[in-house]
């Protein structure tokens, strides 16, 4: 059983291979809203220029994450 047990920064040839496949999954789901998480996604989606709502901090930054979370989005 492979585990993985902790966070890792992704090889260049899986964000090349995430870069690719994003543009398609997103013609999928035309208005989908798109949210980053962590500096590799908001840079992706930079290159692509693709439109984000917003950005959250890595979840391991469980404090800022949460407020970030909690503001885009708001309970009820």
């Amino acid at each position: 059983m492979n585990q993985v047990s902790d966070n890792r920064t992704p090889e260049p040839d899986e964000i090349k291979w995430g870069m690719t496949i994003l543009p398609l999954v997103l013609d999928l789901f035309p208005g989908i809203k798109v949210v980053t998480v962590g500096k590799k996604a908001k840079s992706a989606c930079r290159k692509l220029e693709i439109h984000t709502i917003g950005h959250l901090n890595h979840p391991r930054r469980a404090d800022i994450f949460r407020t970030q979370f909690d503001d885009l989005f708001p309970k009820g």
